[in-house]
Order: structure tokens, then sequence, then C-alpha cells
């Protein structure tokens, strides 16, 4: 079976992708606050890494031939993926108890078994919809590659106006507007909920080389109403409408993109610094296990640092978790079932 090319603009985007989820995860408690503008508008960007994620996913699996393999399917790409998340599962509900001064065995056992169900920690939430997906991917890779151009646009705005438009609209809105926009349960078209979209999009940018004009000013454009639409949200939003949440939720797709496009485009000359290819391709290798460990990084500057947060603590965080994954990389046996 031919081998994939290797796309760096792919492995820059998913190191943006991962330290974004690192500071959305630092920017927690100050998001709570309801007039902090600056926390806000840093957790909408983070916003952008899950679906930048998708997008890779997309744009990889969907591309390969090897998605039809089902053997390949279950022991390559599951396993590496199931294998390091159970066990991470298992690290992350030992060092969280450990943390915990009403530790107990016997709630620690309970945590571990139930972890199918409820995971141990809220960002793990993300493993289960890719494990969903990869379980998917050779229907999904099949009737894409059937599909043209065009069907295939008008199954992303389908899903744009019942996921990002309709579904956003409901969550955000209060009755009666909520009423009037809530389908029936049996018309939902519930498939087209969630990240679904994002797969298709990146499969679409990478095999039938989408170019648009003027993408870095529309995207920074775009970014710039996110700010704009956040600052202004006490004069936006009311009693039946955050309509602030529903303008930048209805944006994020487009700067989604945009990034996408940009990066894409400057994969020729990413690829001429061949260091710097080396640099980005190594810690690119690290991410899964990042993603996987950083609560615990977070956690453990927490237990020694309680007051510290945002900024700082995403510093320090990011910093401990990089070396705790860089230490595993290091250790040829527990690499290969941790990361």
């Amino acid at each position: 079976m031919k081998e994939q090319k290797r796309y760096v603009f792919l492995d820059f985007i998913r190191i943006v992708s991962m330290l974004l989820v690192v500071l959305a995860h630092c920017f927690v408690d100050s998001n709570l606050q309801p007039h902090n503008i600056m926390a806000h508008t840093v957790v909408y960007f983070t916003d952008l890494a899950v679906p930048l994620f998708f997008m890779i996913s997309g744009a990889l699996i969907l591309n390969s031939s090897k998605t039809y393999d089902l053997k390949y399917l279950f022991w390559n790409r599951l396993r590496r993926i199931v294998v390091p998340f159970i066990l991470w599962q298992i690290i992350a509900s030992v060092v969280s108890q450990l943390y915990n001064r009403d530790f107990t065995w016997r709630h620690l056992l309970h945590t571990i078994i139930y972890m199918y169900h409820v995971p141990v920690s809220p960002a793990f939430w993300f493993i289960y919809t890719l494990v969903a997906f990869y379980l998917v991917s050779p229907f999904l890779k099949a009737a894409l590659d059937h599909l043209n151009t065009q069907t295939i646009l008008y199954l992303l705005c389908l899903w744009y106006i019942f996921d990002i438009l309709f579904n956003h609209l409901i969550l955000s809105a209060a009755d009666p507007i909520k009423t009037i926009f809530s389908v029936y349960p049996q018309g939902q078209m519930n498939w087209f909920y969630g990240y679904f979209g994002y797969l298709v999009l990146g499969y679409l940018c990478l095999q039938r080389k989408i170019k648009l004009k003027y993408t870095g000013i529309w995207t920074s454009c775009l970014a710039a109403l996110i700010i704009i639409f956040n600052v202004i949200s006490p004069y936006l939003d009311n009693h039946y409408l955050k309509t602030s949440d529903i303008l930048i939720n209805a944006i994020i797709p487009f700067v989604t993109l945009g990034i996408f496009l940009i990066c894409q485009e400057k994969e020729q000359l990413i690829s001429h610094n061949q260091t710097g290819v080396r640099v980005i391709e190594f810690i690119a290798s690290l991410s899964y296990g990042f993603y996987l460990s950083h609560g615990i990084g977070i956690a453990t500057i927490n237990q020694i640092w309680p007051h510290v947060r945002d900024f700082k603590l995403f510093i320090l965080a990011a910093s401990l978790t990089f070396v705790i994954v860089l230490i595993i990389k290091l250790i040829p046996g527990i690499k290969k079932i941790l990361l």
C-alpha cells in the first residue's frame, strides 16, 4: 500500500491546537467570571482547537487508502488511540485521587471502572468522539469519494444550518425564541450535529485543493469580529437571547477554515527549512501524549501554586507537561503504550 504523504502544515496546526486546548483549560476559572472580557475572548479563540483537530483527522483519515482496510483500522489506528487513552485515564484517576484529601481506594476503583460511561477528566470527551469517527470512517470515506464537490458543499451547508446556526440558537435562547426554533425530536438531523462538518471540511480542503482569494484578509477580519462581539456582548445580550454567542459561533467555522487554508498555502514555504520541519514533526509526535497528560500538568501546578491562573498557569503547565511527555518519549517500551 502506498505510503501517505506527510504534510508539515498539518503537524504545525496540530501543535497550535494542542496548545490552545491547554490554554482553554487554564482559563476555566477566569472564564466563569461574567465580566472578564479578556478571559472570554481567549476562550472563544481556544474554541478553534477542536474543530482544527477534526479537520486534521478528516484530511488524513478520509484521504488515505488505508481507511478501507478494517484490519489496519482496528490494529493500527484504533489501538494507537484507545490503549494510551485507557492508560492515561487510569494514571489521571490515580493522580486525581492522590491530590484529593478525601482519597479512598474504593472511590479510585469506582472512577476507573466507570470511565467507559464518564471520562476521568472532562477534557477526555474528545477521544470518545474521535473513536466514533474512526469506526465509521470507512463508510464516510466511501461516500465522500463518490460525491462531487457541489454535493459535498451542499452537505456542509446543511450541517452549518442545522448545527452551527439552529443548534446554537436554541442553546443561547430562552422561551419563546427557543421554542420557535426547536425541531420536533423525530425530525431532528442529529447525525449532522457536533464536529461532523469539520471532518468533511478537512477532507475537502486536502482532496479537492480548495483555494479562496484573500484568505488572510477575511480570516483576520472575522477574527477581529469575534473580539468586537465579545467586547460589546453586554449591549448585545439580553434575557431572551445571547446574541454574542450566536454571532461568534456562526463565525468560528469560517475562521477555522481560514486558518487551515492559510497554513496549507504555506506548506512549500515551511518545507524548505529542513531543521524547522524536523522540529515541527518531533513536537507533533508528542501531541497526543501531551493532550492526554496536560490535565495532570495543570493539576500538579495547582497543587504547588494554588493561586496561579490564566497565562502563568498555561506557561507552567505546558512546560511541565512537555517535560513529562519528553521523558516518556525517551523510554522505548513505555512510549509505545503511552504516546
